[in-house]
């Protein structure tokens, strides 16, 4: 049984260990959107005054999903600031229901309650303490797919000993034979 070019094996781990990376950092983003949403609770509420909620169609996989955007206006720390931040992890992408029911809860003029944070209060939020469910897919596809890779992983390292210990042991030659 031959074996595989070592060069070969070194690119499947960089690979590897390159989507692991990917996955990993991806489930910190998220967990770390999932913090922000339960940490905005405890902020502050001030009030706002929505400038533009809009719906528009074209975006997503097949350009059939509607972009929703809602900026606003308050004031916090002595100052006026304007965000468009709905909940933390939110696609901006949503199903046309979706949006529809996002721009009729903040219509143009409504005021509004804004939970910003006090150590940097141009970061706001409208929709404390829940992430957008796309967050939440996010996390199980990538936890899903960092375990497979691991378990993967395991089983080959696993069959590659297995394999190692059933080949023969070369001998070391005594010499020249005749």
């Amino acid at each position: 049984m031959s074996q595989p070019p070592r060069g070969n094996s070194t690119a499947w781990a960089f690979g590897l260990v390159m989507f692991c990376i990917f996955l990993l950092c991806g489930i910190a983003a998220s967990l770390l959107d999932v913090w922000r949403a339960n940490r905005a609770m405890s902020w502050p509420t001030t009030t706002g005054i929505v400038i533009e909620s809009t719906s528009a169609p074209g975006c997503g996989r097949n350009r059939s999903g509607f972009h929703t955007l809602v900026r606003y206006q308050y004031l916090a720390g002595g100052m006026v600031h304007e965000n468009r931040r709905i909940l933390f992890g939110a696609s901006s992408c949503d199903s046309q229901k979706a949006s529809k029911a996002i721009t009729d809860s903040f219509p143009v003029a409504a005021s509004i309650p804004v939970r910003y944070n006090p150590q940097a209060p141009a970061d706001a939020v409208l929709i404390a303490g829940k992430v957008d469910q796309s967050t939440w897919t996010g996390i199980y596809f990538m936890s899903f797919w960092l375990l497979l890779v691991a378990a993967a992983t395991a089983m080959v390292i696993s069959v590659a000993r297995a394999e190692r210990r059933l080949l023969p042991q070369s001998q070391p030659s005594a010499g020249p034979q005749r």
